[in-house]
């Protein structure tokens, strides 16, 4: 997904840039006012995988929203003013989300599993001999997912990190196949797993989707 919207992106640009030179924007006009689509585009493209971060693509989104009814002139005043109002919206609508759905019949398993972190630190591990996704979302926090004790499912997992302004971290057992899918912006998304030759080809695999903004998700071995 990563690739298709940085494709995407360039073809915008493109065409911003041809109607510039036809004479009819002024491309410096166009994108100093509408680049904050960029992170809206990002937190949509979350949205369009599996396992979905509902609360930290919806922050992604809701963050593009508000800068970019900023440039437009929308608002007057600090960006800063609207922007912490919203994440703290942001996190209300989720806690109600939450109390909602307990109150549903539900099952909840190991083998799934969500961190979140706001304004603090989240960390949690899991034992689970099949686990299949999960997600860790920091947003001017830290968060950890701890998985050196799981076993993955027979088809692999999959697990979306997201760092706004914050440190996500995916902490694994050596001998994993990482398989990272980085989407950084003025961020960081490494893997910091030490190779120590290739692993088998039967060896479990982890799907690994990160994306940070003003922030580090990093996929690591035990320090």
């Amino acid at each position: 997904m990563g690739w298709v919207l940085a494709g995407l992106a360039l073809i915008a640009l493109g065409i911003i840039l041809f109607v510039d030179r036809a004479g009819y924007w002024d491309a410096g006009d166009v994108i100093s006012q509408w680049w904050p689509t960029i992170i809206i585009a990002v937190g949509l493209a979350q949205l369009a995988g599996r396992p979905r971060p509902w609360l930290g693509s919806m922050i992604i989104v809701g963050i593009g929203a508000v800068l970019l009814i900023h440039q437009l002139g929308l608002v007057p005043g600090d960006i800063w003013d609207y922007v912490w109002p919203s994440l703290i919206i942001a996190v209300g609508v989720w806690m109600i989300a939450m109390y909602a759905r307990r109150k549903r019949p539900f099952t909840t398993s190991a083998e799934s599993l969500s961190i979140l972190a706001v304004f603090g630190d989240a960390r949690s591990a899991t034992s689970a001999d099949a686990f299949t996704d999960g997600s860790v979302t920091a947003v001017f926090g830290e968060a950890e997912l701890d998985l050196r004790k799981a076993g993955l499912a027979p088809g692999g997992a999959d697990v979306a990190a997201t760092a706004i302004f914050g440190d996500a971290t995916v902490v694994v057992p050596h001998g994993w196949h990482i398989q990272l899918s980085p989407l950084p912006i003025l961020g960081d998304v490494k893997d910091k797993t030490r190779h120590d030759g290739p692993a088998p080809s039967d060896a479990p695999r982890l799907r690994v989707r990160g994306i940070a903004i003003f922030g580090d998700v990093e996929v690591e071995h035990e320090s």
